[in-house]
């Protein structure tokens, strides 16, 4: 399974994204609702607000009539009003009279209290006394638990005095207290038109209908407040919390009374418990995509940070703005570049040994990268057949390698029948060894093979002796010159491809500057198959043709801007590349740089001011 690692983490990041874009949907979901749910407490508001309206202004109607009544009472001569001001010296039933025919159909209206100020005496008459205005103000502070400055004195001065208007107060002046409305009418009482002023209490805990209206919205406030200066008159809130609100969602005016109506929801009213709770929903989801989006980060990095290691500790490119499958991928051609190098050396270190006898250096091989240290034995195996492409003896190679955890190496041999392998063992199982090479042949092969394994030694000097013995088993040895024959035919194949390799690079040496050199060109000149060629170079050099003479180009290309004052684009066309727009991109993926950046750092760091011009340098980006 370890090959679809990729498509498990694609289809994890898929499931991912699917689980966001639903958490999405669901927030958008909730955002609506909770403006549908603004809306409702908005519309519910309006209309509690219009009902509060219309019942305190029914109230005041009603109060209004019945003052009209002691006012048109009052002017018959058998009413209590009818002398006046004179009644309060002349009799002491007067009061009484007075208070009578004053709540004649009280029943009518659902004020509190209700009383008549003589503006002129300076006396106050209400149900239950008759007294000067200083001692009625004091009797309200005390029985209202109040300063003499917060008592409703300003309601009763007589510049508020208008005929047949309304006034307004309120019974407690502090501010964001609860208190009971006063409502004032002025007028004319008795025959001589004395001034007065008829004032009621509304208080909501004795109106019935408003007491109904704060029962039935919990945690709703209602207040009655001046136009001008928004002063509460009236608050009315039954019960619940009043430090946190949704503000003021209604107000309104009304037209032909100084006064303004206003709704106002607090967090104990059932419309807000709903709405926070819509809104922890909100935030809740809000958290939980910003949560999801952490982990969808985390999960990310946790799945690059390998990659992003890997890619840095990558020194091999100069700074070139590489991409990190290009930079593992150009490592990885590197990498086999130098050990196909190494097995090279390594492999010539061996031959020398079995066609000469000469000593193989330990120090020579750890600089290779071989620890024979950890291979106690060694064996050659002779392997009889067709010979072998480079590319299918380092199958065979690595396919060992991984089986038995040993180091293999081949002779890459195109023209005799047999192949030398050299094994470097950990255990003495030389023949488990052939037996398996032999079957893993069968298995990949058509061809029939011999696998012939000698004997095994423990020194790395003693290798030439395997081989020796190897050729004993194989029935073929007649004499040491035989062998040295053969292994001298090896010597030669080897060098006529070190040969052709040399002169396939001359070639390219002399021509990589013409644009028209292909790989099709080299191949018909040397009369090989372009795959040859190809494997040649991967095999053999251990980057690609393309790669290669590129390489060469762009080499070029940095000697011309640091010896001439040529230009950027005449510079891509001597080495010929003459697409100027593929020149700038393969330098700088070469590089790391611009061409004319290169040739600025260069001038800075070396000084080569007679070899560049500012001409040059308007030919790039």
């Amino acid at each position: 399974m370890a090959r679809y690692k990729y498509l498990h983490r694609l289809a994890i990041v898929f499931l991912i994204g699917l689980t966001a874009s639903v958490l999405l949907v669901m927030v958008l979901f909730w955002h609506r609702t909770r403006q549908e749910l603004e809306y409702s407490n908005q519309t519910y508001c309006q209309k509690v607000a219009e009902t509060f309206t219309n019942a305190v202004v029914e109230e005041l109607s009603r109060l209004e009539s019945h003052a009209t009544f002691i006012c048109v009472n009052s002017k018959k001569v058998g009413s209590a009003f009818y002398q006046g001001t004179a009644n309060f010296d002349t009799s002491v039933y007067w009061y009484y009279e007075a208070v009578n025919e004053m709540l004649r159909e009280y029943s009518s209206h659902g004020a509190a209290d209700c009383g008549i100020y003589y503006y002129d005496s300076g006396r106050i008459i209400t149900k239950s006394s008759c007294q000067t205005l200083e001692s009625y103000i004091r009797n309200e502070a005390a029985q209202n638990h109040l300063d003499l400055s917060d008592a409703p004195g300003t309601f009763f001065l007589p510049e508020n005095y208008e005929p047949s208007t309304m006034i307004f107060g309120s019974a407690s002046t502090l501010d964001g207290q609860p208190g009971d409305m006063l409502v004032g009418f002025c007028s004319v009482l008795g025959r001589n038109a004395d001034r007065v002023l008829i004032f009621y209490r509304i208080s909501p805990r004795d109106n019935e209908q408003l007491n109904s209206l704060a029962a039935l919205n919990n945690g709703v406030e209602f207040c009655v407040c001046d136009k001008q200066t928004d002063a509460v008159y009236l608050r009315l809130m039954d019960g619940g919390e009043t430090d946190s609100g949704t503000g003021e969602l209604y107000r309104a005016d009304y037209e032909s009374l100084p006064l303004v109506f206003s709704v106002r929801l607090f967090s104990s009213s059932m419309q807000n418990r709903v709405a926070a709770f819509y809104q922890s929903l909100f935030l809740l989801s809000l958290a939980s995509v910003g949560i999801l989006l952490i982990i969808t980060s985390v999960s990310l990095f946790i799945a690059y940070r390998p990659i992003h290691s890997l890619t840095r500790e990558l020194d091999l490119y100069n700074g070139a703005e590489l991409d990190e499958l290009s930079a593992i991928r150009n490592a990885l051609m590197t990498k086999d570049f130098t050990i196909h190098k190494q097995r090279t050396q390594i492999m010539s270190l061996l031959l020398d040994h079995l066609i000469y006898g000469g000593h193989i250096s330990h120090r020579q091989l750890r600089e290779l990268g071989l620890d024979i240290s950890s291979s106690p034995y060694f064996c050659v195996f002779f392997i009889e057949g067709e010979s072998f492409l480079s590319g299918e003896s380092l199958q065979l190679i690595k396919a060992a390698e991984s089986e038995f955890h040993i180091r293999l190496f081949m002779t890459e041999d195109e023209d005799a029948k047999h192949s030398v392998a050299i094994a470097f063992l950990l255990h003495d199982n030389s023949e488990a060894v052939g037996a398996w090479i032999r079957q893993w042949l069968e298995e990949h092969f058509i061809t029939d093979y011999t696998v012939t394994s000698g004997k095994v030694v423990d020194k790395l000097d003693d290798i030439r002796a395997s081989y020796i013995s190897c050729y004993k088993k194989a029935g073929r040895l007649t004499d040491l010159h035989v062998v040295k024959k053969d292994l001298q035919a090896l010597e030669k194949k080897e060098s006529r491809k070190k040969e052709q390799q040399n002169e396939i690079l001359l070639y390219i040496e002399q021509n990589y500057r013409n644009a028209d050199l292909s790989q099709t060109q080299v191949a018909d000149a040397f009369q090989i198959s372009t795959y040859t060629l190809s494997r040649l170079f991967k095999n053999q050099i251990g980057i690609g043709f393309t790669e290669y003479v590129n390489t060469k180009r762009i080499e070029y290309a940095k000697e011309l801007l640091l010896t001439t004052k040529q230009t950027t684009r005449d510079v891509a066309e001597a080495a010929g590349i003459p697409n100027y727009n593929y020149f700038l991109r393969l330098f700088k993926a070469t590089s790391g740089e611009s061409p004319t950046s290169f040739r600025q750092k260069a001038k800075r760091e070396h000084g080569h001011e007679d070899n560049f011009t500012s001409e040059s340098l308007h030919h790039d980006f």
